[in-house]
C-alpha cells in the first residue's frame, strides 16, 4: 500500500519538473545515510552495552532487566 503511495508521489512531483530524477535520488540517499548513523549505529552500542556490561563485571544478569527492556521499547517509539 505505501508503495503506491510512493509511487504517485514521485509521478506528481517528477513529472511537475518541481523535482528532478537526480535531486529525487539525491534525497534517497541523505534519507539512508541519516538512518544509519542515527538509529542503526546507536541501537548497535545499546544492544552491545547491555550483552558486554554485565560479563564485565561478573555479574549473572542485568541489575534491573525490565528497565533495560523499556528503554529498549522507548527508543523504538521515539
Amino acid at each position: 500500500m505505501s508503495w503506491m503511495f510512493t509511487d504517485g508521489w514521485k509521478a506528481r512531483w517528477l513529472d511537475d519538473g518541481k523535482v528532478t530524477g537526480e535531486t529525487y535520488n539525491m534525497f534517497g540517499a541523505m534519507h539512508g545515510t541519516i538512518m544509519v548513523f542515527l538509529g542503526v549505529v546507536p541501537l548497535g552500542f545499546a544492544a552491545f552495552g547491555n550483552y558486554v556490561t554485565p560479563l564485565q563485571i561478573g555479574a549473572p544478569d542485568m541489575a534491573f532487566p525490565k528497565l533495560n527492556m523499556a528503554s529498549f521499547w522507548v527508543y523504538l517509539a521515539g
